[in-house]
C-alpha cells in the first residue's frame, strides 16, 4: 500500500492541468482565423496527455490478490 502523498503534492499536477486548459482556451478565443482543423489538433495535442492519465486510471482494474496457499513459503535463511 502506497503511504498517504501530501496536500501540496498535488499542487503541480493541478498547475499543469490548468495551465494546459489555459492554452486551449486561448487558443480558441485569439480573434486570427485559422482552420478549424488546426485549431482541434492542437487541442487534442495539448489535453490528451494531460487527460491521458485520467483516462487510464479509469479504466485500470489492478490485478486480483494471489490467495495465500499459491505463494511461495517464506525462507527464513535468504535474508542475512
Amino acid at each position: 500500500m502506497l503511504p498517504p502523498m501530501d496536500p501540496l503534492d498535488y499542487l503541480l499536477p493541478i498547475a499543469i492541468e490548468l495551465a494546459g486548459v489555459a492554452c486551449v482556451v486561448h487558443l480558441w478565443r485569439r480573434r486570427e482565423r485559422k482552420h478549424v482543423a488546426l485549431k482541434i489538433g492542437w487541442s487534442v495535442a495539448v489535453m490528451l496527455p494531460l487527460i491521458g492519465p485520467l483516462l487510464y486510471g479509469a479504466v485500470y482494474q489492478a490485478l486480483p490478490a494471489q490467495a495465500e496457499v499459491d505463494r511461495a513459503p517464506e525462507r527464513s535463511d535468504y535474508y542475512p
